[in-house]
């Protein structure tokens, strides 16, 4: 009676050590599982700034378009004064305005 008493207690012990290790071992899934989900948060996040910085690059894309745009036109006015100052000049210089 001793002996099997003594081989049941052992084999609660083992029991018990058995709980205890399948309890840290989730403990440590529980664990990874936050860190998974930590770095998946991070992700997001960084897509998040990606996509944002895109957004800004597009932005700044289209203004430096622009102000290309504007220079195109500015030159083109700058090219049309001069155009009109040459008549000018020619025709005080022969005494008419026209195109022979």
């Amino acid at each position: 009676g001793v002996q099997l008493y003594s081989q049941i207690a052992a084999v609660l012990e083992l029991g018990v050590q058995l709980y205890s290790q399948i309890a840290a071992v989730f403990e440590l899934g529980v664990e990874l599982y936050s860190q998974i989900a930590a770095v998946l948060e991070l992700g997001v996040q960084l897509y998040s700034q990606i996509a944002a910085e895109l957004e800004l690059g597009v932005q700044l894309y289209s203004q430096i378009a622009a102000v290309l745009e504007l220079g195109v036109q500015l030159y083109s006015q700058i090219a049309a004064v001069l155009e009109l100052r040459a008549i000018i000049y020619s025709s005080r210089s022969t005494g008419s305005i026209g195109y022979d």
